[in-house]
C-alpha cells in the first residue's frame, strides 16, 4: 500500500467521529465539502508557498485542484472560526493548570486549595493576573464559573472543580466545541510533524492504554479530581 493510501485510509478513519457529530447535528455533507474546499485553500495559500515567489492563485489551483475562479471565491469567504471560544479554552485551561501546579495553591496534601477571590497570594486574583492578559480576574471568574470549572462554596471561597479544564456546565458548549477544535488539532499536527521528521526532532506523543481496571476503580478515573466534580455538583 502506498503512502496515499494509507493516508487516506487513516483519513477515513479521523473522518468516521466527525461525520457522526455532524449527521448527529443535523449538518450534511455539503457543509462538510465547502469547509473542506475552504480548508484546502487556506492551507495552501499559508503554508505551501514557494520561497520568494508570491502566492497566486494559478499556484493555489495546481496544489488543491480547484479552479481558479473557485479559489478566489473561497479566499474571499469568511473564515469559519471562533476566535473569541479558542481564546476562551486557552484562558481558562492556563488558570486550571496553574492552580494544580503551582505549589504556592496547593494545600498540604497537594490538593488546589480554595481561593478567596481577592486579596495577597494566594488569591484567584492573584492566579489570575500571574497568567499575564488583559481580561479582568472576575471576567475570567465568570466565565469558570458559567462552564462549572469552578463554584463558589459556603464559606465563599472559591473551589477548583476539576484538576483539568472540563466544562462541565449546562452553558458549556462553546468551550466544549472550542476543546474539540483545538485539542484535536494539536494532536493531528505533532503527528504529522512527527511523520516528516527525523527521530531526534520528533515531538513528545504518547497514549496510555490498560485492559485491566479493577471495577472499583472506574468511578475515580472517570472524576480526573477523585471526586471533587461529585462534591461541585452536589454545591451547585
Amino acid at each position: 500500500m502506498s503512502h496515499k493510501s494509507r493516508l487516506l485510509t487513516a483519513t477515513a478513519r479521523i473522518l468516521r467521529p466527525i461525520v457522526r457529530m455532524l449527521l448527529r447535528h443535523g449538518i450534511p455533507y455539503q457543509s462538510l465539502s465547502e469547509l473542506a474546499r475552504w480548508t484546502y485553500v487556506d492551507v495552501a495559500r499559508r503554508e505551501f508557498e514557494i520561497p520568494g515567489q508570491r502566492q497566486t492563485r494559478s499556484r493555489v489551483s495546481v496544489v488543491t485542484g480547484l479552479s481558479r475562479k473557485e479559489v478566489q471565491r473561497l479566499v474571499d469567504a469568511p473564515a469559519p472560526t471562533d476566535e473569541s471560544a479558542v481564546e476562551s479554552h486557552h484562558r481558562a485551561a492556563r488558570i486550571v493548570s496553574a492552580w494544580v501546579r503551582n505549589p504556592i495553591y496547593l494545600d498540604a496534601g497537594g490538593e488546589p486549595r480554595r481561593l478567596l477571590f481577592d486579596g495577597p497570594e494566594p488569591s484567584f486574583t492573584s492566579l489570575a493576573l500571574s497568567l499575564g492578559g488583559d481580561v479582568s480576574p472576575k471576567s475570567v471568574l465568570d466565565e469558570l464559573l458559567r462552564v462549572g470549572s469552578v463554584a463558589n462554596d459556603s464559606s465563599g471561597k472559591i473551589q477548583l472543580g476539576a484538576r483539568a479544564y472540563l466544562p462541565t456546565g449546562s452553558n458549556s458548549d462553546e468551550e466544549r466545541y472550542a476543546i474539540l477544535g483545538f485539542d484535536v488539532a494539536a494532536l493531528l499536527d505533532t503527528i504529522d510533524h512527527n511523520l516528516n521528521v527525523p527521530p531526534e526532532e520528533r515531538f513528545f506523543q504518547r497514549k496510555v492504554a490498560y485492559r485491566r481496571v479493577p471495577v472499583d476503580s472506574v468511578p475515580a478515573i472517570r472524576v480526573p479530581s477523585g471526586g471533587s466534580r461529585a462534591a461541585l455538583a452536589r454545591k451547585s
